[in-house]
């Protein structure tokens, strides 16, 4: 059993306890090497789901959580979330990857999921609720490029702007298509075109945003990212507490990196500085830098 949070914010309080009895990780990268130190019995159970056939995920998740909010009734709820993936093998450098998520409570359900009805508790954002979370197809017969179109998981940088909230049971994902490409040495190129996001709660959302992640990485120092994240939400009943208010431009950029100090000790930096604004029908002016 892993602990997973405890966090308070003004007069909310939030502990969560995140318990693990199966889990098994496997890369959607049929080409990625196997994590450093994984046990003996990780290895096996990973060589017994893949093969000339193709790779299978499968990952289960149950966790408990509390929360004491004023003026709400204290919610708990425990809910547990499979996943389970299929990743077919290259053909003429085309892959294919589908992956099921379904999420429901065990034996506590006191709660606001934000799709119970039941407003008189506090939030706990993991809905009951099961959905196609990733179904997407690559192309990777350019050199030093990968092009993949689908309902995917897109992850920048540290998940501030574009990620798939992992900390909720529900996987936010995208449909989108999108490109990376490593043509020039030490550079990473990341441009994708959204569609629709697939939220936590489990909803499709309409917009129509590019996205573009440009990141140089200096040997022995760190990387240096510029990005900028245009989000266009088509839905005006998803896209914020008014009509479009989550509708903003995004621009930024980042440095982070480490230096060892002494044997098994290393000095970990970061700087990023981000500027947002409204953009598109958004009704509220925005100038905020982040």
């Amino acid at each position: 059993m892993n602990i997973t949070a405890f966090r308070r914010l003004q007069k909310k309080t939030v502990f969560a306890i995140s318990a693990f009895w199966l889990a098994v990780v496997v890369t959607v990268m049929a080409a990625a090497p196997a994590a450093a130190g994984s046990s003996e019995f990780n290895s096996k159970i990973e060589d017994a789901l893949q093969g000339d056939w193709g790779k299978i995920s499968f990952n289960i998740r149950w966790r408990f959580e509390y929360v004491d909010q004023q003026d709400k009734d204290i919610s708990r709820g425990d809910p547990i979330r499979l996943r389970l993936g299929y990743l077919t093998p290259k053909w003429y450098e085309l892959q294919g990857f589908g992956e099921f998520e379904g999420n429901t409570p065990v034996f506590l359900n006191d709660y606001n999921s934000l799709r119970n009805g039941k407003a008189q508790y506090a939030v706990i954002a993991d809905p009951g609720e099961a959905e196609l979370n990733q179904g997407w197809l690559a192309f990777s017969g350019i050199p030093d490029t990968v092009i993949k179109a689908g309902r995917q998981k897109i992850v920048y940088n540290n998940h501030r702007f574009i990620g798939n909230v992992g900390w909720r049971q529900m996987e936010q994902t995208f449909d989108a298509a999108g490109i990376v490409n490593q043509t020039f040495k030490n550079t990473d190129l990341k441009f994708a075109f959204v569609s629709n996001v697939r939220t936590i709660t489990s909803k499709n959302v309409d917009m129509t945003s590019p996205l573009l992640n440009v990141s140089y990485a200096f040997p022995g120092i760190g990387k240096l990212t510029a990005y900028g994240y245009w989000l266009d939400y088509d839905d005006d009943h998803n896209s914020g507490p008014f009509s479009f208010a989550f509708s903003t431009q995004t621009y930024g950029i980042r440095f982070n990196g480490s230096t060892s100090l002494v044997n098994n000790l290393n000095l970990l930096y970061t700087a990023e500085y981000a500027y947002q604004a409204d953009y598109k029908n958004n009704p509220f002016p925005i100038l905020s830098p982040k």
